[in-house]
This record gives C-alpha cells, sequence and structure tokens, in this order.
C-alpha cells in the first residue's frame, strides 16, 4: 500500500512541473503576441491568426483547469482499490471534457501556423497550404467525432460502468498521434526551401528557418506520447494506466500554443526591449552651454517616453523648449581684439 502511495505522489508530482510551468509560459506568451500586434498597428492589426490563438489558449485553459480539477487527485491511483465508484464518475467525466479540448486546442495552435503561412507563402505555395487546410480540418473532424460517438450518448463517460469503452480508446488515439505528427512534419518543412532562396546572409536564413522549427518541440512530445500509449498494455484502470500519458498529453497541449506564437512575438519583444531601455536609460542628448562645455537635457518627461520610443517627435519629450546658443566664430574675435 505505501509502495502505491509513493507511486501516485511521485506521478502527481510529475504532473503538476509539466501542467503548471508550460501553463505559465503558455499565458505569458499568448498576450505577448496580441500585445505586439496591436501597439505596432492597433486593434485592426489583429488577424484571423490571432483569433486562432485565442480559441487555441481558450481550448488549453479547458484541458488545464478540466485535468488539474477533475482528474489530478485520482492520477497514479488504482480501481477499485483506491479509487471509489463516484470518484471515478467524476474523473471519467472531467477526462472527457479534456477529451474534448484535446482535439480542439491543437487544432487552433495548428491553424493559426497556417494562417500565418498563408500570409507569408500563399503566392509561391498555395497548393501545398490548401492541401495542409484540407488535412487539418479532417484531422479535426476525427479527432473531435471520435471523442463524442463512442460514448453511447454520452452516458458511459458520466458513470464508472463500461469505461472502458467511454473516454480511453488506444488504438484510435495512437491513430489521431500518427496524424498529427504527419502534419507537423509537413508544416515544419513548408517554409525552408522559401526562405532558404533568400537573398539575405546565411545566419539571417538560418535564424528565420530555426524560428519556423520551434514547433519541432511539440512534435517530439507527440512522439514520446505516442510511445508511451503504444507501451501500455491495457486501459482497463484508467486512473492508473492512463497517467503516464496524461503528463505527456498536458505538456503537449500547453507547448503547441506556446510554438504555435513563437513566429510572432518579436514585434512584442523588440518594443518590450525598446521601452525599457527608454525608461531606464540615463544617456540623454546633450546641448552646448555659453562656456562651450556640453551639458545634458533636463531630464524627459516618463509619460511621453514611450511615445518618443515609439517614434514620435523627441523633441516633445523634454521640459521646456531648448534655448539656441550661438557662439562668435574666429573671425568676429579677431575683429574685436584689433
Amino acid at each position: 500500500m505505501l509502495e502505491h502511495y509513493t507511486s501516485s505522489q511521485s506521478i502527481r508530482t510529475n504532473f503538476d512541473g509539466a501542467a503548471f510551468s508550460t501553463y505559465a509560459l503558455m499565458s505569458v506568451v499568448v498576450p505577448l503576441q496580441l500585445w505586439g500586434r496591436v501597439q505596432r498597428n492597433g486593434f485592426t492589426g489583429l488577424g484571423w491568426d490571432d483569433c486562432s490563438v485565442i480559441l487555441a489558449l481558450a481550448s488549453a485553459n479547458v484541458f488545464f483547469w478540466a485535468s488539474v480539477v477533475g482528474v489530478r487527485p485520482w492520477v497514479g491511483l488504482h480501481y477499485p482499490a483506491q479509487v471509489s465508484d463516484r470518484d471515478l464518475g467524476t474523473f471519467l467525466q472531467s477526462a472527457f471534457a479534456a477529451q474534448l479540448a484535446m482535439a480542439t486546442s491543437p487544432f487552433f495552435s495548428k491553424a493559426d501556423l497556417l494562417v500565418l503561412y498563408w500570409r507569408l507563402f500563399s503566392v509561391k505555395r498555395p497548393t501545398y497550404l490548401l492541401v495542409l487546410w484540407l488535412v487539418l480540418l479532417l484531422w479535426f473532424l476525427e479527432t473531435l467525432l471520435g471523442a463524442l460517438l463512442p460514448c453511447k450518448l454520452m452516458g458511459s463517460a458520466m458513470g464508472p460502468t463500461h469505461y472502458g469503452i467511454a473516454c480511453f480508446h488506444k488504438y484510435f488515439w495512437i491513430g489521431s498521434a500518427g496524424v498529427g505528427i504527419a502534419t507537423d512534419i509537413a508544416m515544419l518543412a513548408m517554409p525552408v526551401s522559401t526562405v532558404w532562396k533568400l537573398n539575405a546572409p546565411f545566419a539571417q536564413r538560418l535564424v528565420v528557418i530555426c524560428a519556423f522549427g520551434l514547433g519541432a518541440f511539440v512534435t517530439v512530445v507527440t512522439v514520446f506520447r505516442l510511445a508511451n500509449m503504444v507501451s501500455e498494455k491495457s486501459m482497463n484502470d484508467p486512473t492508473f494506466d492512463f497517467s503516464d500519458s496524461m503528463i505527456w498529453i498536458v505538456a503537449e497541449i500547453h507547448c503547441s500554443v506556446v510554438c504555435s506564437c513563437l513566429p510572432s512575438i518579436r514585434p512584442a519583444t523588440m518594443g518590450l526591449a525598446r521601452t525599457c531601455t527608454c525608461l531606464t536609460s540615463h544617456s540623454y542628448p546633450q546641448q552646448q552651454a555659453p562656456d562651450g562645455t556640453w551639458q545634458p537635457l533636463p531630464a524627459p518627461i516618463p509619460l511621453d517616453t514611450t511615445q518618443a520610443c515609439h517614434g514620435k517627435r523627441e523633441d516633445s519629450i523634454w521640459r521646456g523648449p531648448v534655448e539656441k546658443v550661438s557662439i562668435p566664430s574666429s573671425d568676429s574675435k579677431s575683429r574685436t581684439t584689433r
């Protein structure tokens, strides 16, 4: 009994580390992307890719809270020795809600990248993008219907009876993960050839390719999840058998949202760096005094500092006008001495 308790505690610790760390990162990166778009072009600069990432964030929040509130307390425990029928019903209901979010959040994360790709590469590779869109839509419908239809009017998902039929379909999720990996690889390979042909330095092209290739991390996580599900011999004890896969799933969901935002957050990071530099810098412009020495201008008004950082007139940030100092030339000095 003590070994089972220690094992369940270890599983929950791993689950907490994967869930809360990636959730915090996701909660920072998505608003950062939206803030960068608004700062650059206003609210009119928001596009369909921003709508997609907002929907992905909402679905990921549903998955996170369903997993933390309804799944986590019984992860790693054995049914029926340590989990009652009532607790198993709560576990299955939460797992059902998490499954629906698991189908929608990766779809909107991939859609965010595809909208960005369409804006950048639709002129050169429209057919490739249209095929990717078609495959992605079919994959989304297959995943969503696969989570809904086998639940027999959802009755078996709401109670402990027939729990093996309700929410855990091993081979279905293995096939779904395989299609997801294939779409990830196709999306990662798509911008490489176009970026490589750009008339730019090698280092710059490499940086751009790496920015688009950060989604490979999600593909690696999906591969680990797939390998873990293949190694599972049965799902007759869902609270225990599904525990290791749940850790990989929560990391995959959150990281997919983060990686879909990474190619678009450069304007936001540059804006933050520019704002921090303007607020913390002490090297202000100088003026020449009558005695010939250079003295700093009065300190800027903090309220207008951000306006100066965003390309507006810099003379509006100083207190009072700068007096023009006329220094006599050498010819006038020579005439006065004579």
